[in-house]
């Protein structure tokens, strides 16, 4: 069973004085031409859930007419394989449409179409005209949809690029459209598939709302995240705010519930699902580990060894000398007065018998090692 939640808002806009766009979830659109507005949300639940948004054309009432068509047509198909009988569809709203122009002197007439058929584990967008599809996910706005319009062509055919697009009168000139007979033109909608995972978000508009919004801006409002039926309500007073030219139609859907486990990359991932991070966080007490004790270690040959003596060597200073004083185990012998040099080592001057010659002293040289000599396991350690 497919499970969604949807808001879906359509409005007059600031400019139109009747609203010729309408919209279908499930059974539930606009059934009086005349209304302006309308809303519709709620969560629903079904193994098989159609949504559309259908933009009109042909002024007057006309354009009211053809979208309503459009949409009403779709309860027919909606408890059966919509994409099996999609043809089917596509040819009986045609021939309602072309039905309606005959009897009013041939008047032009059509609409844009846009569906999202939602299953159990398939998500199908398809379009034909400039209404657009876009889907929301993992901060990420992505357009299902392709639009049928002079401008597209040309883009597709890389004589003109997309930043002109917009600004250009062949991007509100549709190449495809409902309301034709297969004489005038054989419809080919575009379609494509792909899986849905809880918390995608999908967007089904009119050109009343991305005429007047860029994709940076929908990719922002839907950032906010929260409650669906606000986000919709942003997005179509952002479009009014923004001039509101068209009428303005949007339904917005987001993926409560499927059967299909989300992937890692999803954002309604749990951090059960993603064992490596308590991993990581083991191994970083490794390294903090062995250098603790590392250091106690280090603390307690240090100890060991200026309890036993290694470090107490002669140094210039006094202080040096007193804890070589303290540390001997030697009685202290008379040394020579004359010799002027320390040593590491007591001198014994052994008395000299007075003689007629001259004594001469030689000088006594430093013995001990040096004291970073006796380090050398410690600074392996290090």
């Amino acid at each position: 069973m497919a499970k969604v939640e949807y808001s879906a808002i359509t409005d007059v806009g600031k400019a139109r004085k009747n609203n010729e766009d309408n919209f279908y979830v499930s059974g539930i659109y606009k059934k009086d031409t005349e209304q302006l507005h309308e809303e519709a949300f709620g969560l629903i639940e079904n193994s098989q859930l159609l949504f559309s948004v259908c933009d009109g054309m042909g002024g007057a009432s006309f354009g009211e007419i053809a979208s309503l068509a459009a949409v009403s047509n779709l309860g027919e198909f909606d408890n059966i394989d919509f994409m099996n009988h999609m043809g089917d569809y596509i040819n009986k709203t045609n021939e309602d449409i072309c039905a309606f122009r005959s009897e009013h002197n041939n008047v032009g007439m059509g609409t844009t179409f846009t569906s999202l058929l939602i299953t159990n584990d398939t998500v199908t967008a398809s379009n034909i005209g400039d209404s657009r599809i876009y889907k929301y996910s993992d901060g990420m706005l992505k357009m299902l949809s392709h639009d049928h319009t002079e401008a597209q062509l040309m883009i597709d055919a890389g004589i003109m690029k997309p930043e002109e697009a917009k600004n250009s009168r062949a991007s509100h000139v549709l190449s495809q459209s409902l309301g034709l007979s297969p004489e005038e033109l054989l419809v080919s909608p575009y379609i494509t598939s792909e899986v849905p995972h809880p918390g995608d978000i999908y967007l089904l508009c009119s050109d009343g709302l991305t005429d007047m919004l860029d994709d940076y801006k929908i990719a922002d409002i839907l950032s906010r995240g929260g409650d669906i039926k606000e986000l919709n309500s942003a997005l179509v007073i952002a479009a009014l705010n923004a001039g509101g030219r068209d009428n303005v139609t949007s339904v917005l859907i987001r993926i409560a519930d499927t059967a299909v486990s989300p992937p890692l990359n999803s954002p309604m991932r749990s951090a059960s699902q993603i064992p490596y991070i308590k991993k990581k966080s083991r191994n970083i007490l490794v390294p903090v580990i062995i250098s603790a004790v590392v250091a106690v270690i280090a603390g307690l040959l240090i100890f060991f060894a200026v309890n036993s003596g290694v470090f107490n060597h002669t140094t210039d200073s006094k202080e040096s000398g007193v804890i070589d004083m303290l540390n001997s185990q030697e009685p202290v012998k008379e040394t020579d007065p004359s010799v002027t040099e320390e040593t590491d080592l007591p001198i014994t001057v052994e008395p000299v018998e007075e003689t007629d010659l001259p004594i001469t002293e030689k000088p006594v040289e430093e013995t001990a090692p040096p004291v970073t000599e006796d380090l050398w396991w410690f600074k392996g350690i290090e």
